[in-house]
């Protein structure tokens, strides 16, 4: 089931669609995705932000819960209902997108955009469709510098290292990279230079969707 108008279709570039998962339930902050402190809920402003982008033919919400598709529905946001027993958002994006094609849609990018991300820079959006341009991408995230110490530390912000061609090579709630045997000031701030974190922000070609949705769930991820 969908609902709202998407759209227009970008002139440049893949054709690239967001699908930003928005489930009801939270661990840490329930019903998050309506809070409407600002007048508008959660979801609508990391909306507002990706269509800001001009990279995508459209913008469509997936949510588990009739509550957020009205919600979604009054600030003129596409949606799709999916299932409530999701084990990622990941997983609720592939069932979206499988409504979307089976209704006709065609792309070559598809962007998992959390539902929580609304401070997301619109340029760093149309960047990452951009790479896209060359067909050996399948895969690609981003990432941002740790701008306050303390985040470092908390699990809550998801750390990540690249090797020198900004490849991931780990993800991580613990800080990462950590100067284990190196002390000091210099060290101190090497270590600095090198923490990024993780932006929730997703992109794939639908064939490596699929990939990756067959892949069993490795030892890591539920650590």
């Amino acid at each position: 089931m969908t609902r709202g108008a998407p759209p227009s279709l970008p002139a440049n570039g893949p054709r690239a669609i967001a699908i930003v998962p928005a489930r009801l339930a939270s661990t840490r902050l329930p019903r998050k995705m309506l809070l409407d402190r600002t007048g508008r809920p959660l979801f609508a402003h990391t909306v507002d932000n990706v269509r800001a982008s001009g990279a995508f033919a459209r913008v469509v919400l997936a949510t588990d819960a009739e509550a957020i598709l009205e919600a979604a529905e009054r600030a003129g946001i596409e949606a799709v209902m999916t299932r409530v027993d999701h084990a990622s958002g990941t997983d609720r994006v592939h069932e979206a997108w499988k409504t979307l094609e089976r209704a006709g849609e065609r792309v070559a990018v598809l962007v998992n955009v959390q539902g929580d991300e609304p401070e997301l820079a619109p340029g760093d959006l149309a960047r990452l469709v951009a790479l896209f341009a060359d067909p050996a991408v399948e895969m690609a995230t981003l990432c941002g510098p740790i701008e306050r110490r303390a985040d470092a530390d908390r699990a809550n912000v998801v750390k990540v290292v690249r090797d020198r061609n900004g490849d991931a090579l780990y993800f991580s709630r613990a800080r990462i990279p950590f100067a284990g045997h190196a002390r000091g000031a210099d060290a101190d701030s090497a270590e600095w230079t090198l923490l990024r974190r993780h932006i929730g922000v997703y992109a794939f070609t639908p064939v490596a969707l699929e990939s990756f949705r067959s892949l069993p769930t490795g030892r890591l991820e539920v650590v």
